[in-house]
């Protein structure tokens, strides 16, 4: 699902201009959108938003505002939507990381409850990597050596976040132990890992695309429950001795509560076509995303709960606690 996810916030370019003339119609077709519509991000970047905004603005001639509040977590650019006029002018680029953060702070607008789901833009998988020096090939070797090595394999991560959970529920199914070595960011960790510095992270498989492919580093798995279409090859967590693990990357649009279902059911519209532009299609593969699943906004809805009942699970199992 998180590879679904992922394609869905290049959709929201596409869709919106191959669905143009879906706008000349009566009524709410007419009336909407008749000003810029503004995607703000919190946590994590707004490429996805950028990229849409672009493709929005040259075919409808509506700009689409990419508007980034990085500041507190995603705190604030969630709030800033949820008090927004709800009118579909103002939404919010959505991310696991925000479910993860309210979960772990517990100050956070719910995305499950507190807006009105629009569509999945995109997904990007996330990727288990160790540096060459290890020579392992696959999970299962990797947990051997784990096992025979106590105390000396160290991961790194930013606390509190995608990557930090997803070798921390690793360590719980797999029954090893990992010491954890915080980093500011994803860059960082990178750097540690191709210093030397630790041995194993996870990551959005964008980040690492190039350093994979020069053999600089070892992709073991994917997290997601099932393959993404960006690595056809490479077995998911579950396929390599951990049935059931399954943990997505995705971007998603959400609009304050209260927003018209038409102008929903429009911008959905809109994105799920913009999904199945090869155009689209081959921007995200560029940057190790794909498209995102073919959800109508009750399907996204339904997809939110479980990711926010997943999510809270996994932090009150594992008790992390932001820095």
């Amino acid at each position: 699902m998180a590879q679904m996810l992922m394609r869905s916030g290049y959709r929201l370019l596409l869709s919106l201009s191959t669905l143009f003339p879906l706008f000349s119609q009566p009524a709410l077709a007419q009336e909407f959108p008749s000003k810029p519509i503004r995607i703000v991000t919190g946590s994590g970047p707004d490429l996805t938003a950028r990229i849409a905004g672009k493709k929005i603005t040259e075919i409808l001639g509506q700009q689409i505002i990419a508007e980034s509040i990085p500041a507190g977590s995603g705190k604030l650019a969630a709030e800033a939507v949820v008090k927004s006029k709800p009118d579909g002018y103002t939404l919010l680029n959505a991310v696991p990381s925000l479910i993860i953060t309210g979960a772990v702070q517990g100050n956070l607008p719910d995305l499950s409850k507190d807006f009105a789901p629009v569509a999945i833009t995109n997904l990007l998988p996330f990727v288990l990597i160790v540096a060459p020096e290890l020579q392992v090939k696959t999970v299962e070797e990797f947990v051997r050596l784990v096992k025979s090595s106590p105390g000396k394999i160290n991961f790194g991560s930013t606390n509190g976040t995608f990557p930090h959970l997803a070798i921390e529920l690793f360590k719980s199914m797999t029954k090893t132990e990992l010491f954890h070595v915080p980093y500011k960011n994803v860059p960082d960790t990178v750097t540690a890992l191709l210093a030397g510095q630790i041995q194993v992270t996870v990551v959005p498989y964008g980040s690492v695309a190039g350093l994979h492919q020069s053999g600089k580093l070892n992709v073991l798995a994917v997290t997601s429950a099932e393959r993404s279409r960006v690595l056809p090859n490479v077995p998911t967590l579950s396929e390599s001795g951990l049935p059931g693990y399954g943990l997505s990357g995705w971007n998603g649009l959400l609009a304050p509560l209260g927003t018209p279902p038409e102008v929903i059911a429009r911008l959905n519209g809109v994105i799920r076509q913009g999904g199945k532009d090869p155009e689209i299609i081959r921007q995200l593969a560029a940057i190790g995303n794909e498209p995102g699943p073919d959800f109508s906004p009750e399907q996204f809805a339904e997809f939110l709960r479980l990711e926010v009942t997943k999510w809270n699970k996994l932090v009150k199992e594992v008790g992390v606690k932001m820095n």
